[in-house]
């Protein structure tokens, strides 16, 4: 039987991730589907349809946040803990009408800083952008280090930009949420100067093929990444939660890896 499967967002003009399925399809040698679905207005009628369409698909840029509020109208829907906290979904499984909601993107944070061998304890923390996926990093970071989430969006205990000069001084680790550095996004800026955080050690961007514009102006004491390994992590929980599979991180990451390098 053929597991049906996509990736729903919007405009996700680039997306690894049909290809990263096909990959651990191969690897596990269970026959999925997976398509790339860009919706800009998600509604209920089609949070519907997709459910009857499909028996899993992940949620990206800009919807993680409104397919939460919308289940809270639908019937059989169970959210996993770290959903109800964060209030974002990155994975649905539909399995006999019974739609559950979970947000692997937890799973993608945790195994980036393993993978690097980052100690992300104790750290002043910096995260630019207030939506799902600023709120999933806070989630993921905040009991072991002091966290600041700013925003243009200012939310209750936000700060703003023109806060940053207050604490840029402490910050040592940055995680960029926004979509600056990404297509459409690639050749604009981040709306504060990396030179005014003197100790940092670490700038992590959660999108992946980001513009080296970007962080153009970081020392070189300071490391820098992409989402590529929280992507690859990410989608690897998400693929054992429809399948039932249990692929572990390294068992799959270099050859996705290198069927991702081959795609750029």
């Amino acid at each position: 039987m053929t597991i049906r499967l996509g990736i729903i967002g919007w405009p996700l003009i680039k997306t690894f991730s049909p290809n990263i399925h096909q990959t651990l399809s191969e690897i596990s040698n269970v026959d999925v589907t997976y398509k790339k679905l860009p919706i800009e207005n998600f509604t209920l009628d089609i949070f519907e349809s997709l459910n009857n369409d499909f028996d899993g698909y992940n949620i990206t840029i800009p919807h993680k946040e409104n397919i939460y509020n919308l289940s809270k109208d639908l019937k059989n829907v169970l959210r996993s803990s770290a959903v109800d906290n964060i209030k974002a979904v990155n994975t649905v499984k539909v399995d006999d009408n019974i739609v559950s909601l979970s947000n692997t993107d937890v799973d993608g944070i945790n195994q980036t800083f393993e993978f690097l061998n980052f100690d992300i304890n104790d750290k002043h923390v910096l995260i630019l952008g207030s939506g799902g996926s600023a709120q999933t990093a806070q989630y993921a970071l905040s009991e072991n280090n002091k966290v600041y989430i700013v925003s243009r969006n200012k939310k209750d205990g936000d700060l703003s930009y023109s806060d940053l000069n207050e604490i840029a001084g402490d910050i040592e680790v940055i995680i960029n949420t926004t979509p600056l550095g990404m297509p459409p996004y690639e050749n604009e800026k981040l709306p504060i100067s990396l030179l005014n955080f003197s100790k940092l050690e670490l700038f992590y961007n959660f999108g992946y093929g980001v513009s080296k514009k970007l962080t153009s102006e970081l020392p070189k004491n300071v490391t820098s990444i992409d989402g590529t390994i929280m992507l690859i992590a990410q989608a690897i929980s998400s693929f054992n939660i429809w399948t039932g599979q249990s692929i572990k991180f390294n068992e799959a990451y270099k050859k996705i890896l290198e069927r991702i390098d081959h795609e750029n």
